[in-house]
C-alpha cells in the first residue's frame, strides 16, 4: 500500500465539484508516480480546510468520493478544519 498526503484545493471560478475532480486527479499523480499502477492498493490522507457554504461542501465531498472511487483510491484518514475568521 502506498499513502500520499496533501491538502486539497479549491478553483473558485471551477465551483466545488470541478475542484474536487481536479483535485482527486492532483493528489492521485503522487500515487501514481511512485510506480503503483492503478487498480493496486493505495490510499489517500486528504486534508481540507474549505471556505465553502455547507451545500458547496457537501457537493465538493460528494464529486470527491465519486472520483475517488473511479480512480479506485481508498481515503484512508484526513481532517477537514472549519474556523472561525479562516479565509
Amino acid at each position: 500500500m502506498a499513502l500520499t498526503t496533501d491538502p486539497l484545493s479549491l478553483v473558485p471560478g471551477s465551483g466545488s465539484a470541478a475542484s474536487a475532480r481536479l483535485a482527486c486527479h492532483l493528489l492521485a499523480s503522487d500515487l501514481w508516480t511512485s510506480g503503483i499502477p492503478p487498480g493496486l492498493r493505495r490510499g489517500r490522507r486528504s486534508t481540507c480546510r474549505p471556505m465553502l457554504s455547507d451545500a458547496e461542501l457537501a457537493e465538493y465531498w460528494r464529486a470527491m468520493s465519486d472520483e475517488w472511487t473511479k480512480l479506485e483510491v481508498a481515503v484512508v484518514t484526513g481532517h477537514t478544519g472549519r474556523y472561525a475568521g479562516a479565509g
